[in-house]
Parts: C-alpha cells; sequence; structure tokens
C-alpha cells in the first residue's frame, strides 16, 4: 500500500491511534484493507430535473390529446423540487439549467393550452344551445304533424293533445319535452273565427311553446311553432283574410 498523507487514525475498535505505516493499534487491531482516510464525494443527481425536461417536452403532445397536458403540471413540480435542491445542496443535486427549462416550458403549455381551452368554452356552449333548439324544433314539427292530420280529420285542432288519440294510428304520437328537457305548453286558439254556415269555428289555430335555456315561459329565449310554422317570441299570429278578429284561447299543458 503507497503510504498515505496521514500518518495514523482512529482506531474503529478502541478509538486509539492507529499507525497507518504499522497497520495495527496498540489493542491488536489489525487492517485488512486500505484504510478509506477521506469521504468519496458523492455524484450529483438529476432524477427531478430530468423528469421535469422529458415531462414538459411531451405535454405539448397535448395538441392532439389533451389530458397530455397534465404532463405539465408535473413538469412544473418536478422543476420546483429540483431547482430548490440545487440551491440547498449544489454538490449533491444538478441540473439546475434542465430544471429550469422543463419548468419553463411546463408553464408555457399550461398558459398556453388553458387559454385556447378557456377560449373555446363559449363557442361550445353556443353549439350546444343550437343542438338543443334544434331537438326542440324537431319536436315541435312530429307534434305539428299530428296536430294537422287530427284537423284534416276532425276539421279543427284538437282542445288538448290527448285527444290525439282519437286518431287511428294514435299510438304513433309519444309526446316529448323540449332540448333542456322542459315540458312544451300547448295551446288552441282562433286567431279569427271563420264561418261556416253561420256558425264560428274554433280551434282552427294551435301554439306550441318551450320555455327555452331558462326554464321561463313568455322571456326571450322561447321557441314558438304557431300552426306549423317557427316565429319569433312575442310576435302576434296574423288572422287569415276573410275572418273576423276575434281570439277564443284554449290551453292545455303538452302531456
Amino acid at each position: 500500500m503507497s503510504p498515505s498523507a496521514r500518518d495514523s487514525f482512529a482506531c474503529p475498535c478502541c478509538g486509539g491511534a492507529m499507525d497507518t505505516v504499522a497497520r495495527a493499534c496498540a489493542c491488536g487491531a489489525r487492517l485488512v484493507g486500505d484504510p478509506i482516510l477521506e469521504p468519496v464525494a458523492p455524484k450529483p443527481m438529476f432524477g427531478s430535473a430530468v423528469v421535469s425536461a422529458v415531462c414538459a417536452t411531451l405535454s405539448v403532445t397535448a395538441i392532439w390529446y389533451r389530458p397530455s397536458v397534465a404532463l405539465a403540471a408535473i413538469a412544473i413540480a418536478a422543476g420546483l423540487r429540483a431547482l430548490r435542491s440545487a440551491r440547498a445542496d449544489p454538490k449533491r443535486f444538478g441540473g439546475r439549467r434542465t430544471a429550469s427549462a422543463g419548468f419553463a416550458l411546463g408553464c408555457a403549455a399550461v398558459v398556453g393550452f388553458g387559454g385556447l381551452w378557456l377560449a373555446g368554452i363559449p363557442r361550445a356552449i353556443e353549439r350546444q344551445r343550437e343542438r338543443q333548439a334544434a331537438l326542440t324544433r324537431a319536436e315541435m314539427y312530429r307534434v305539428s304533424a299530428r296536430m294537422i292530420a287530427y284537423r284534416a280529420r276532425f276539421g279543427a285542432y284538437p282542445s288538448r293533445v290527448s285527444d290525439l288519440e282519437k286518431l287511428e294510428d294514435h299510438s304513433l304520437t309519444v309526446l316529448g319535452r323540449d332540448g333542456w328537457a322542459h315540458p312544451i305548453d300547448y295551446a288552441a286558439f282562433t286567431g279569427g273565427v271563420a264561418s261556416r254556415r253561420g256558425k264560428p269555428i274554433l280551434n282552427a289555430n294551435f301554439e306550441l311553446r318551450s320555455p327555452g335555456p331558462d326554464g321561463v315561459t313568455n322571456t326571450t329565449d322561447d321557441i314558438v311553432m304557431r300552426d306549423g310554422l317557427i316565429v319569433e317570441p312575442g310576435s302576434d299570429s296574423v288572422a287569415p283574410a276573410g275572418q273576423l278578429p276575434v281570439t277564443v284561447p284554449v290551453s292545455n299543458r303538452l302531456r
């Protein structure tokens, strides 16, 4: 063994001074290998820094697969951990630049993709509302076809929806709700009373009304159908020519 820079060191058995040249102690203990006089310097650790950089890079795939943005949060957390460890013990923890890059890229991914998704929320809400309105109009047109068939058979619209059972194919009449799961109101009325052999015709018109997204009837977002045509909420029905301006309402909730 080459001579050590130190002449003696503490004996692991008795704690006394052990001669590095004699390789023995007064207590009888002897060396069986080379003494470790200086602690081995530990290699720096890069685990958290590498995790931050890798996760931040993979978070870019959120362009095609949205759940990947969760990797950006992991990148931020791992980057912060690596930076704190490097400041506290720079000899043991390395990769400070790598951690900084991963942290910055992770923050950019969260801000960028989060901003894009937040900007798309109003558009998504509007598309959902359009789909619900389309479902409502489809239900109204379906019920309207049954109303027209009833009038062709009996000469007037039914006073209530349950009267549609008088049709031969009444089993086809399955009443539903609007696109927001609200009940649709039905009303039979006469916007102008026509004369048939001197007798007025009742239930010459009908109205279907959906309360719309707010669920409150007679507001601006209502969806209204009169005599098979969608009209603006609040608009007055115009009496056909040759009929008297008399209104006879007969209202029933669609059931």
